[in-house]
């Protein structure tokens, strides 16, 4: 039993994983960074978000990029630790039928 659900939990990881490589491809003119957190390790669960981090000159940028494609989104912020402490940055916030949820900072 804990074989098959081990299996399961390799299948969900490989499963968002191959979602976030699907999303850096459909951004890489932001230059997405590699995934982070669950999805890097390969534990993700269901609800593991998928983290991108893309550079752009500003963030409408990247909000004109989704409208024109028709993604939802919404926007959101989350602090982020930096050499000189924490500090908010701006996050999208998009929400996958797929499988995990997807912030872009």
């Amino acid at each position: 039993m804990a074989r098959h659900s081990h299996q399961a939990q390799n299948h969900l990881s490989e499963s968002i994983a191959h979602l976030a490589a699907r999303l850096m491809a459909a951004l890489a003119c932001f230059e997405p960074l590699r995934t982070t957190g669950s999805v890097l390790r390969g534990t993700a669960t269901p609800y593991s978000a998928i983290n991108l981090y893309l550079f752009a000159d500003c963030q409408k940028d990247v909000e004109l990029y989704l409208l024109n494609r028709d993604w939802a989104y919404k926007t959101g912020e989350k602090r982020l630790r930096f050499s000189d402490g924490l500090c908010p940055v701006p996050v999208l916030l998009l929400s996958s039928n797929d499988a995990a949820d997807v912030q872009l900072a």
